[in-house]
């Protein structure tokens, strides 16, 4: 299959070459087919060496959409053909200090997706079931694979900023993430939002009445700058 290969540490040695379809295991036991896959900034600090926890060789990417093509074991019911995105932390142990509190991604045994072990930028890759969603049909692959960076800031700005519908909100940058940033002020009932960027983002501007409201037509064209690889 191809797939975008980092194959040592240090700048740009990654590259798109031929890599083997992952073997299924106990432990990661779903395939899936990749449909969609983002490349966000932690990726090109892979690419540039830049990220001292990176493991190589490994294949890149974490923010994807797939199809489930087999499953071995115990799949928590989920079945060949359904759509699913994954969460990126995966292998937590559960029981020390971080895990009981809530935040996996930082615990000792966590691996990555893409950072310690292989990735989705590729055809296929094989992840355990228990870290699986399913996706609505009525979600589009490009924004499917958005999930994970918009949980983000949807818990960001919905759950520890406790925002309350009617306020106001400065959202201080204005790249992918702020955006993703706008919508969950927006469907968190704030009445204005403000984007404050450098020129290199396109100027700051008030996110009031132009922006569409959240679920309304329209508004995919603002998710256009992260760039998605499709298959």
């Amino acid at each position: 299959m191809k797939a975008v290969y980092k194959e040592t540490e240090g700048a740009y040695t990654a590259c798109l070459t031929e890599r083997p379809v992952p073997t299924l295991t106990k432990q990661d036991n779903v395939l899936i087919r990749v449909h969609a896959c983002t490349t966000c900034g932690l990726d090109m600090h892979i690419w540039q060496g830049k990220l001292r926890d990176c493991r190589p060789p490994i294949i890149m990417g974490h923010e994807f959409v797939g199809t489930i093509v087999k499953a071995v074991g115990e799949s928590l019911g989920f079945s060949v053909g359904e759509r699913v995105i994954c969460q990126p932390h995966l292998y937590a142990c559960g029981h020390c200090e971080v895990c009981r509190l809530g935040y996996p991604q930082f615990c000792r045994s966590r691996r990555s997706l893409g950072i310690q072990r292989d990735g989705a930028l590729a055809e296929y890759i094989a992840v355990p079931a228990r870290y699986l969603h399913r996706v609505p049909d009525n979600l589009p692959d490009e924004f499917a694979c958005l999930a994970e960076p918009f949980t983000i800031s949807v818990s960001d700005v919905l759950v520890h900023a406790d925002l309350t519908p009617g306020e106001s909100v400065l959202i201080i940058g204005a790249g992918q993430v702020a955006q993703l940033a706008l919508v969950a002020a927006r469907c968190g009932g704030a009445s204005r939002i403000f984007l404050s960027g450098a020129e290199t983002d396109g100027g700051s501007r008030t996110a009031g009445h132009p922006w569409p409201r959240c679920g309304s037509g329209g508004g995919s064209q603002r998710f256009t700058g992260r760039h998605c690889c499709r298959h």
